[in-house]
């Protein structure tokens, strides 16, 4: 009779070891199946990531465009030898009849004002 129980308590420990054995291979088939989705999904993220940034090269507005090869950009200045008609200028006419007495009485104001040092 203990042969008989002996061998019932090991096999009763022999499917307990291969219950909990089942119930880790699950565990663990789940987790991998969550790492595949995860890593699928962070390769999908870089595969639009790297269409988006090829796109976008095509599309960027260059910062400046070099066509001055295509063009003769060289400026002529014209330069007119005829005075203007509104002309500030004074042309030909002589200083000196500009009125010189504002300045004299300047002058002249300045001289008396200044002060006799004795030498």
């Amino acid at each position: 009779f203990n042969a008989h129980n002996d061998f019932l308590n090991s096999q009763n420990e022999l499917f307990t070891s291969q219950n909990k054995i089942m119930e880790q291979m699950t565990q663990l088939t789940s987790m991998c199946e969550m790492l595949c989705q995860i890593i699928q999904e962070k390769q999908k993220e870089m595969r639009i990531e790297e269409e988006q940034a090829a796109k976008a090269r095509y599309w960027k507005i260059p910062a400046w465009c070099d066509d001055d090869d295509d063009y003769d950009s060289t400026i002529t200045p014209v330069l007119s030898t005829e005075e203007p008609v509104n002309s500030l200028s004074m042309g030909d006419e002589h200083l000196d009849i500009i009125l010189a007495t504002e300045s004299h009485d300047v002058i002249k104001s300045s001289v008396e004002d200044l002060v006799l040092i004795p030498g």
